[in-house]
């Protein structure tokens, strides 16, 4: 079947797992409040095979105590083997556990880089923008890689503003660009896949991820390959985010656009 999409994307390879080529990833996000826990979370994406981990270490009680941090990475390490690792910390804001002033944000994200052990760090780039553009460039410095990310979990902004968005991101450098909208109604979700495929085809070289949430939204997390988009989330359990379905199902999503849209 002809290909619906000529993606110009330069795939980026973090350990085994290369974003931006065929198959959109699925990534899996570990929300535990302690240690057994995220262990046992851990053990549970490698069970399941998922080809990305994401931390999301707002929901760990120690966050902020010194050295945590590098401890749970050092865990996620030991645990998921070559699995890449994303560390997101999101405030309550942007859909997360509970809030943090910008500078423990920034804390925290440096943390994470300063210990080598996250493969992309995710940075909610509209937080504020000039802090968020020094932090990517401190990650970079480090040696680390960025996600540059925004959600909006009220509304889904226009087409142009999505797109605006992007591009401020990456012409921040980062190495990975994500947006995450809530639809209120189908427009919406064809709107965020738009916004994917004209980056992919117009505006940048990095893998994108765009995302459509809650159940009207859905399609997104499944049609990615056939849009642009690179990667997209599953739930052990409880699902991160609004919208998200068990690995499994979107295992079989992906693999149905895949042999019959590209």
């Amino acid at each position: 079947m002809r290909r619906m999409l000529s993606v110009i994307t330069e795939p980026l390879r973090i350990r085994n797992v290369v974003l931006g080529e065929g198959i959109p990833k699925i990534c899996v996000s570990l929300m535990a409040a302690g240690r057994e826990e995220l262990r046992k979370q851990a053990e549970e994406a490698v069970k399941r095979q998922t080809d990305l981990a994401e931390w999301r270490a707002d929901f760990y009680e120690a966050v902020e105590e010194p050295g945590s941090v590098r401890e749970g990475l050092l865990l996620l390490r030991e645990t998921l083997g070559e699995m890449p690792v994303i560390f997101t910390v999101r405030t309550k804001s942007e859909g997360g556990n509970r809030e943090f002033s910008l500078e423990t944000y920034r804390k925290i994200l440096e943390s994470a880089a300063g210990c080598g052990q996250a493969d992309l760090i995710d940075v909610e780039f509209f937080k504020n923008q000039k802090e968020m553009e020094e932090l990517i460039r401190g990650i970079h410095e480090k040696g680390g890689r960025v996600i540059a990310s925004h959600h909006n979990f009220s509304i889904t902004e226009s087409r142009q503003m999505m797109v605006r968005r992007m591009r401020k991101m990456d012409q921040a450098g980062a190495d990975m660009l994500k947006i995450a909208m809530m639809p209120k109604n189908l427009d919406d979700v064809c709107d965020v896949l738009k916004t994917a495929r004209e980056m992919v085809q117009e505006y940048t070289r990095h893998p994108v991820v765009a995302i459509s949430m809650a159940e009207m939204g859905r399609v997104s997390r499944y049609c990615g390959e056939v849009f642009g988009s690179c990667m997209t989330f599953a739930a052990l359990d409880e699902g991160a985010a609004p919208g998200q379905e068990a690995v499994e199902t979107v295992r079989k999503a992906l693999r149905f656009y895949h042999e019959n849209y590209i």
